[in-house]
Formats: C-alpha cells, structure tokens, sequence
C-alpha cells in the first residue's frame, strides 16, 4: 500500500529543463495556493479595515484590494513556479520580442497603480471633484487601479492614466467644496454714469437665486478701453459640473442686457 503511494505521489506528469514534474509536487502547488489565498484574503480585510479606520474613501479600498490581490496573484505563481521546478528564465522562450514588450506594459501598469494610490493617499483629487488638466475640463466620475475617468460638459468620458495626472498641472475647480468665485466682463459707454450702472451690475447679480451671498458679489473698474468703459463683475456659485458653470454665467450675461437696457445704459463695443 505504501509503495503504490510513492509510486503514485512521485508519478511524473511531464519534464521542464531535466525537471520532472510529480503529481506530489502539483498537490503541493495545488495546497500552497490555497494557504496563500487565504492568508491574502486575511491581509486585504485588514488592510480594508484599517483603511476605514484612517479615512480612506471607496474607491481608494478598492483599489488598495485590488493592489493586494495582484500581490497575491505575484507571491502565488512565484512559489508554484518554484515549486514544480519550472525556471522563470523558461517562460522566455515566446521571444525576447515579446518579453521587452511584456516588460514596458508591466513597467507602464505598475506606474498607473502606483500613481493611483498616491492620488487615493494624498485625496488632492475625488470623486466628484471638477477639474482642469490642461485643456479637458470635467467631473471625476471614477479612479481605478490604472486610469482615471473624467466626464465633460460634452457628454464625453475621457479616460486618463493616472500617471500623466501626477505629472501634470491640475487645477481642481471644487477642491474643498463646490462654490467657486466666478467673474463676467462688460464694457459700457463713456457717457455712462459709471456708479449707477454699479448699482444695476450688483443688482442684477443680486436677484439671482444661485448666486451666493457670501462672498458678496462686487464690481471692478478695470480699465479705460477703446470707446468703452471695462468692468469685471465678481460673484459666487455652486457648481457640480462644467456647463454647470457656463449657463449660471449666461444666466447673469441674459439679467445684465435686460437690466442695462430698462436703465438707458448703453453696452459699447470696441471703437
């Protein structure tokens, strides 16, 4: 009986590099990943917990759970490799073509992970937040493992590697809320009496709902232009998306014509 079993257990499946290859060694294989899985699921609900613990958002646990498990997955095939003696030096037999392009790709997915979880970490940037990354302005509708995705005022998901957000300049429009100070620009006529057309800017801004009243809204006498009389008008609006912005804008554009043409003030243009 115990013979049959060394003769089973050490019953050889296949040779890799001399090697041979028993159904021991593939049980074995077989146990070590079962007692690694286990071990990673026990680090990855500590890790959630302590996440939670310290203030992380959603995303950034699913993240940190995914990071975790790809670890898991490495630890894994390294020790099974190992174990049924297959050299890793074997597995570049596909091409060295391959294995330098295997290479970059593993190089550029480990940078967007890691550039992910510094995102996640420093939460200069969530979900929800509107922002700025050169010429794309949108929501942050997501932060994954890899890439980050941005909703645009044109309906468009625009999907970045999260890399090229930590090298870039970005200028988040709701960073530690969603109001923002906006201005709009007019010019008037130089026979305006300037502090009266003030008073209808203030309250045409005043009489609309979605401006704020703190901060107050005010007007700037900019400059003396051309035939025209520049002013910059400053107010305060919640926003939770980019074309958000551009109607409440327009909103105070439509107030100004109205108001400016019931007060006989003349809206100039460049001479």
């Amino acid at each position: 009986m115990e013979f049959a079993f060394d003769k089973i257990w050490n019953f050889t499946l296949f040779i890799i590099d001399n090697q041979p290859v028993t159904i021991g060694n593939a049980i074995i294989a077989f146990l070590v990943l079962i007692i690694v899985n286990i071990i990673g699921r026990f680090f990855r609900l500590r890790s959630i917990k302590l996440s939670r613990r310290w203030g992380i958002s959603s995303d950034g646990i699913v993240l940190l759970d995914k990071f975790c498990l790809i670890v898991e997955l490495l630890i894994s095939s390294i020790l099974i490799l190992k174990i049924l003696h297959i050299p890793i030096t074997e597995l570049t037999v596909l091409g060295s073509a391959v294995a330098i392009g295997i290479g970059f790709a593993a190089k550029n997915i480990l940078n967007n992970t890691v550039s992910g979880f510094v995102i996640l970490l420093e939460q200069a940037i969530q979900v929800g937040d509107v922002i700025q990354l050169g010429d794309k302005i949108g929501t942050i509708r997501a932060i994954g493992i890899r890439s980050t995705i941005i909703h645009t005022a044109e309906n468009i998901d625009v999907i970045l590697p999260n890399s090229n957000i930590l090298d870039s300049e970005v200028i988040n429009w709701t960073m530690q809320n969603n109001q923002i100070l906006t201005h709009i620009e007019v010019g008037i006529a130089y026979n305006t009496d300037v502090h009266c057309a003030t008073d209808v800017m203030l309250s045409s801004v005043n009489k609309l709902q979605f401006v704020l009243a703190e901060p107050k809204p005010f007007v700037l006498f900019s400059d003396f232009g051309d035939g025209i009389l520049n002013f910059q008008i400053y107010f305060a609006i919640e926003i939770s998306n980019r074309l958000d912005r551009l109607k409440k804008e327009s909103q105070v554009r439509y107030q100004l014509f109205d108001d400016f043409k019931k007060a006989g003030i003349a809206i100039a243009f460049p001479q």
